[in-house]
């Protein structure tokens, strides 16, 4: 046996990975077209494998999947080129002492066509076999070698296929390192941004406050007094930003789970400062602390203006433009769409509108291992 040939025909095998594979329609209708075109009650599509011979496909050859390769006939079929048959292989000193030949199933017939790989190696063959003596005409085997090209093709197609399989896992493999990469450099993020808003509103707090003792301190003149106020009210201004960056970044996090319950969208609303039509008084599945917050961001600069859940106005929108939104306007789209709802913005000429939709129950997933659901 050629060892480096060998070698290379068991490396252009196993590039298939079809050994010790299940059935397969396409090749059993090979094996089936094989022996129909050579008249012979046997069939196979046998890939030499080391010491054995591995049967892709059998026709008449029902229950034997391998033999080992010193029985195999397909041994000298992929020493060339063209079919390769023997007559009689009783009469054959080659093959005489064959076990399949001089034992059971005692064949005497056999044809075999090699499958050749594009590349020249010959990993098997299609072969025919018959207990009694015979003999292929020349368009027999023309056509069994036709056969064996059509089994190579298949091969072919496999391994494409497992390619591209390869090459799919392998992207996705890829998307998912870098999805999760993504989803920790988010986390990341908004850990920061939520640890430096706890971190501002300390200092913003004491700033308040001694600001609003020396407010209320008669020893100082009116204007400075006034000045005060100024930073009294900017502080708390910058205090609740401060609030909203970290809710909205826990919000990021998952890390602000609603609480479900039923509730009076129209008295949240209220609270909050919103005019509410009182034509109506919808109930929903919400988590009301959460809008109370949301609606009170957005209502603050409004004076009052507003109706039901759809908040309107002149001027600057609370919101924002759409495209940049402020930390009131993301907070009300993310909490929004923790209730499974949307928030909308829009303006036609001066006037601008926010729209909050919220369904009456949120989504089932929304639910799943939420505290206080009803």
């Amino acid at each position: 046996m050629d060892t480096t040939h060998d070698d290379a025909r068991l490396r252009a095998l196993r590039a298939y990975r079809v050994l010790d594979t299940e059935p397969e329609t396409a090749y059993d209708t090979l094996v089936g077209l094989a022996a129909s075109v050579c008249g012979a009650p046997i069939a196979l599509i046998a890939l030499l494998d080391g010491a054995r011979q591995w049967f892709k496909a059998s026709h008449g050859f029902d229950g034997v999947t391998e033999a080992p390769r010193a029985w195999a006939f397909c041994e000298e079929t992929i020493g060339g080129r063209e079919v390769f048959e023997v007559c009689d292989a009783a009469a054959d000193a080659r093959f005489r002492a064959n076990p399949a030949v001089a034992a059971e199933p005692h064949l005497r017939f056999f044809a075999g066509a090699p499958l050749l790989t594009p590349d020249g190696a010959a990993i098997g063959a299609i072969c025919v076999l018959d207990h009694r003596p015979g003999a292929l005409g020349a368009a027999q085997r023309e056509q069994l070698t036709l056969v064996a090209q059509l089994v190579v093709d298949e091969l072919e197609r496999r391994k494409a296929l497992l390619r591209l399989t390869d090459r799919l896992s392998h992207v996705a493999a890829e998307s998912e390192r870098r999805r999760t990469e993504l989803v920790a450099a988010r986390t990341t993020q908004a850990d920061l941004v939520a640890r430096l808003a706890r971190d501002v509103r300390g200092p913003v707090t004491s700033i308040v406050g001694f600001a609003r003792l020396l407010e209320e301190d008669s020893r100082f003149p009116t204007d400075a007094r006034e000045a005060l106020a100024v930073v009294r009210a900017s502080g708390e201004r910058v205090g609740e930003l401060a609030s909203d960056v970290d809710l909205l970044s826990r919000i990021e996090l998952a890390a602000v789970e609603p609480q479900w319950r039923t509730i009076d969208v129209t008295a949240v609303a209220a609270e909050a400062g919103a005019v509410v039509d009182r034509r109506a008084r919808p109930r929903i599945v919400a988590d009301a602390d959460l809008l109370r917050a949301v609606l009170a961001r957005l209502v603050e600069d409004l004076g009052g203006e507003a109706v039901a859940l759809e908040l309107t106005g002149t001027g600057a929108s609370p919101a924002g433009d759409g495209a940049a939104l402020t930390v009131g306007g993301q907070l009300a789209a993310r909490i929004a769409e923790r209730h499974g709802g949307t928030c909308r913005t829009g303006a036609t000429g001066a006037a601008w509108w926010i729209r909050l939709t919220l369904p009456a129950t949120p989504p089932p997933a929304e639910r799943l291992g939420t505290a206080g659901a009803s």
